[in-house]
């Protein structure tokens, strides 16, 4: 998203309220050197709750060497974060970290609930100003032909950097 500099002002608008609510999320090991991998998007669909796809959480569960689905609740040996891009029209925008305590596959979609706790110092800030009006929650797919438009954050690459917290 960041460097978008050609849109309608409703869909720039669009993206700016989406971006409060839009996250990435990755896994991070520790070992002799950390690592991070990539796993996707999400959005927060209340506070200290988000929500993304059963896939991602399962190749999560991967990289611990896990093949089998869990039924519901279920943990990682890796530590599984999301990042958000705070303004994401600017290249050197301000972002938060934060940490993904337990997650909740759902059985009958590909959905994974997220608790969600703060990471950093501008999340540590965030949570006590969460966005008023979270997007509503609509479980059944939109109309055959509707319009949609998708954010997220498509080609995502990580680097782990600095220390441990």
């Amino acid at each position: 998203m960041a460097g978008v500099t050609t849109l309608d002002s409703s869909r720039e608008r669009l993206i700016r309220r989406a971006a409060q609510y839009i996250f990435g999320i990755f896994a991070t090991s520790s070992g002799d050197e950390m690592s991070a991998t990539e796993g996707g998007s999400g959005i927060f669909i209340g506070p200290f709750q988000g929500l993304t796809a059963r896939h991602v959480s399962e190749y999560f569960l991967r990289l611990d060497g896990r093949h089998t689905r869990p039924r519901y609740r279920f943990r990682t040996q890796h530590s599984v974060g999301l990042f958000q891009v705070l303004d994401p029209f600017s290249p050197t925008s301000t972002h938060s970290l934060w940490h993904v305590d337990q997650t909740w596959n759902s059985p009958h979609s590909d959905l994974t609930l997220l608790e969600i706790s703060a990471e950093d110092e501008t999340s540590d800030r965030l949570q006590y100003e969460w966005p008023e009006g979270f997007f509503d929650l609509q479980l059944l797919p939109p109309a055959r032909g509707s319009r949609i438009i998708v954010i997220g954050f498509p080609g995502l690459g990580i680097e782990a950097t600095g220390g441990t917290r």
